[in-house]
């Protein structure tokens, strides 16, 4: 069943799709997937989240067995979600962007098709079977010591990690952007903060669709109540003074 998932929203998603017409696509698996919910996955869900749609696993014809999956999704991008990055982006007059943690490329991708300098990072630690964006195989820590970016863009940061300390102690950074689950993988220890300002990117964060997010629950009529079913947010850090 969740291979068919997958195979279906593959005929239809691209990450510059309508906002709309996205999340209409990935209600048509809610009778379906009301019938997997009390099985037992390699994550736990109390509930049919979008997880379903991420590419989370994968099933190997040989051993017969769930595997991660290999081109694991975890942010679902759009057109509506793009253009609110671009316009924070360009407020901000970046000379160059560095993405951390780039994984398969798509959000680079996006924001060079846009016009941006950009340069995607990863420590293939992930191992994708296709990248969409050349992604230099580097640390993040050697990346912000060897491309020296004003703007540093992060789209869900590893569990229990905080790269954004690197981030605020690497002196051409002027601003950067976290993307993720609040909580979890969007900006590590929020108290070391001192001389940067943090502010929740409304807009952005309007149709930011994640991996746990979960549809089904409301009625059709309370879609656009966004921070009622989203995990995923968008936060600009800028640097309040000079060091």
């Amino acid at each position: 069943m969740k291979q068919k998932i997958y195979n279906k929203m593959e005929e239809w998603y691209f990450p510059e799709i309508d906002y709309r017409e996205m999340i209409n696509n990935f209600r048509y698996t809610k009778d379906p997937l009301r019938e997997l919910v009390d099985k037992k996955y390699s994550f736990p869900l109390r509930d049919i989240v979008l997880m379903f749609h991420s590419r989370a696993w994968e099933y190997d014809l040989k051993t017969k067995q769930e595997t991660y999956g290999s081109q694991q999704q975890f942010q679902f991008w759009n057109k509506q979600f793009n253009d609110e990055l671009e316009k924070i982006l360009k407020k901000l007059k970046p000379k160059l962007i560095l993405e951390v943690g780039a994984g398969d490329g798509t959000l680079s991708k996006i924001l060079s098709d846009r016009g941006f300098n950009v340069i995607a990072t990863d420590n293939y630690s992930w191992p994708f079977r296709k990248r969409f964006f050349k992604v230099n195989k580097i640390d993040y820590k050697k990346a912000l010591e060897k491309y020296q970016p004003d703007v540093v863009i992060n789209s869900w940061m590893p569990l229990g990690t905080d790269w954004t300390k690197d981030f605020r102690k690497t002196k051409s950074v002027k601003h950067y952007i976290t993307i993720g689950e609040v909580d979890a993988c969007c900006g590590g220890d929020w108290t070391d903060r001192k001389t940067w300002s943090a502010r929740i990117q409304i807009k952005a964060t309007k149709y930011a669709l994640c991996r746990t997010d979960d549809l089904w629950w409301r009625d059709n009529n309370q879609l656009d109540d966004h921070f009622m079913m989203h995990h995923s947010a968008v936060y600009l850090f800028s640097r309040r003074r000079k060091i």
